[in-house]
């Protein structure tokens, strides 16, 4: 909120003993330039969903990337928090990244419960299915409980109360790291 010098002089009101004074004020709300909507073309948070959903049940709504404009109650929302890629050799790499859902419940309870069905699922699961017909899996380690989470359901750090790490291989190389298919060319001729 800013607050602009005054505008106006104070006017004495001689009939009520009093002083009016008049003051503005300038709110600035700032705005999302887009509009948030669900991340679809993401392999890794669609295959999290689905399995958050198979785990829940269809009682519970489970969203990716963002919170829609009207969320449904119960809800989870999985984001994607970090991410790393190490190269493993000259053609293959490990990509990792670190996910974090939001529950929101119709009470405290409700949210406790699937935080720890949520947190035991993972913990005894090593791999998440992302391609089960081309046999593609994710490796799912470090699942955990933020204990820092605020009233409004974030942690400092914009995480949710749950935070998992999966990971993968992959042998196609990342956009941008594309290196060229020859380094130079020597040419000599024998011909004199």
């Amino acid at each position: 909120m800013l607050y602009p010098q005054q505008s106006v002089k104070d006017i004495i009101d001689e009939e009520r003993q009093t002083i009016k004074r008049t003051m503005s004020f300038t709110v600035i709300s700032p705005r999302r330039l887009t509009v948030e909507s669900p991340i679809t073309n993401d392999d890794w948070l669609t295959s999290i969903a689905t399995w958050t959903q198979d785990l829940l049940g269809k009682e519970w709504f489970v969203y990716s990337g963002a919170w829609p404009l009207q969320s449904a109650v119960p809800a989870v929302m999985w984001r994607v928090s970090e991410m790393d890629i190490t190269p493993k050799g000259t053609s293959s790499f490990e990509i990792q990244k670190r996910l974090t859902a939001f529950i929101q419940g119709v009470d405290s309870n409700q949210e406790h419960n699937a935080l720890l069905q949520l947190l035991e699922a993972l913990g005894t699961s090593s791999r998440l299915p992302m391609n089960e017909a081309d046999r593609r899996y994710l490796t799912v380690s470090g699942p955990k409980v933020n204990t820092k989470v605020t009233a409004d359901g974030y942690t400092n750090q914009g995480e949710g109360p749950l935070t998992v790490t999966l990971s993968g291989r992959t042998s196609r190389q990342p956009a941008g790291t594309e290196g060229p298919l020859m380094q130079f060319v020597h040419y000599e001729s024998n011909l004199r």
